[in-house]
């Protein structure tokens, strides 16, 4: 079947080295397009949304079209906001680790890019630097030779948590020369198992039961958090740290936080280190993008609205803080500025922009590519007219989709 006009003519312009474009995309056609791009270009996509619930969607429709194993990612927010002291989420955290790590192996260790799905709010919290997230990844193959004890400091600098048995992601333990390990974006731990400082075999284990599923040569290991001190040049963290302007906090806080600074730059974890992530997190989602990776904006508009009401809240946030005197001034934020942001977006080798039904000043050049869709008719309950148009829509050889929660009435 040929292509549609529009979007052959769209898909020509994005195949060129540098392109920016703009295209009338509804938003229920917007997941259905961006793995249409990535199988058609043969690229990496960023669906790129103002809200994180229109990126859930997004995101859920998508792993419809490509099915469960298309390569299709969410980024997740992050749970904590700037200058709070609180735990961050491991399934939030894992999550972003599990994308940039999909960013990071596109076109190298996966036959199919993958596509990832963000809102502003995700992609404007700062994350590991890509230098720290390649240098720690590493893989444990069998015939390896390992020093256990090394390896061990390795896993816990890389943030894992020693415990008795591995159960969850982010996670390792160590019985004389066998020990377990769980990385965020493995389905199952790996049980590696040593004789002598060999790998004499690696084993999939079900972590409730902790039984063996399958042999495997080999086994990757990511870091596990995204704010990693032991990762981070000490003199980076020591030159934010000496640009600090205490005279605002009372002299308990200034005593805590120079007790926490002092601990994390010598190896050691906190209860609740989401306080200094801004310290540690040098990194953004952007940096992990190939420069033949598309980016689609969706409404960007809306998007440029969105990431000036998160960088106000966030500005909103230093200030009470710094006022009740709880946060020094010049602390490193864990939030994106969105000028930064914006620059790097607008960057992008390839950019297209999407307006649902018309292009407007807002959405982007006038000029964009029209793919030809129209508002849908109602039907309101008229089947008969439903029925009449399906079937001279066949006549004219079109394929007819229905979806609709009355299935099997519309199949009568």
């Amino acid at each position: 079947m040929p292509l549609n006009p529009g979007y052959a003519d769209l898909l020509k312009t994005l195949q060129q080295g540098r392109a920016r474009s703009v295209a009338v995309i509804p938003g229920s056609a917007l997941p259905f397009f961006a793995g249409a791009l990535r199988q058609d270009l043969g690229v990496p996509v960023l669906a790129l949304t103002a809200r994180p619930e229109r990126a859930r969607q997004v995101h859920s429709d998508l792993t419809v079209w490509c099915g469960e194993d298309g390569e299709v990612y969410q980024l997740p927010e992050g749970e904590t906001l700037p200058f709070e002291r609180l735990m961050a989420d491991d399934a939030s955290t894992h999550g972003r680790i599990s994308t940039l790590e999909a960013l990071l192996r596109s076109g190298v260790e996966s036959p199919l890019p993958p596509v990832v799905v963000a809102s502003v709010a995700a992609v404007a919290q700062r994350t590991i630097d890509r230098d720290a997230f390649e240098s720690s990844r590493h893989r444990v193959a069998v015939g390896q030779r390992l020093d256990l004890n090394a390896l061990l400091n390795r896993w816990q600098t890389m943030g894992y948590r020693m415990e008795q048995a591995v159960e969850v992601p982010g996670t390792a333990s160590r019985r004389g020369g066998i020990v377990d390990v769980f990385s965020p974006g493995s389905e199952l731990p790996a049980r590696i198992e040593l004789w002598g400082d060999a790998v004499e075999s690696i084993r999939l284990f079900d972590p409730t039961s902790q039984r063996s599923v399958q042999s495997v040569e080999e086994t990757l290991v990511l870091p596990c958090q995204e704010a990693l001190p032991g990762l981070i040049p000490s003199e980076h963290v020591e030159e934010q740290y000496s640009r600090l302007e205490m005279s605002n906090c009372a002299p308990q806080t200034r005593d805590r936080i120079q007790e926490e600074m002092s601990l994390l730059l010598s190896g050691h974890t906190l209860e609740e280190p989401g306080f200094y992530q801004g310290f540690f997190c040098r990194g953004m989602l952007l940096d992990f993008l190939g420069p033949e990776t598309l980016v689609i904006v969706e409404r960007p508009g809306h998007v440029e609205d969105e990431g000036l009401r998160l960088e106000a809240k966030a500005i909103e946030l230093r200030s009470a803080k710094e006022e009740r005197g709880e946060v020094p001034r010049n602390f490193p934020s864990l939030h994106i500025p969105w000028e930064e942001l914006s620059d790097r977006l607008a960057a992008a080798a390839r950019r297209l922009e999407t307006a649902p039904w018309a292009l407007s000043e807002d959405d982007g050049d006038s000029s964009g590519h029209d793919l030809g869709f129209t508002p849908p008719e109602g039907y309101r309950g008229r089947l008969d007219t439903l029925a009449w148009d399906v079937r001279g829509w066949r006549q004219n050889g079109d394929r007819v989709v229905l979806v609709s929660h009355h299935a099997s009435r519309l199949a009568e």
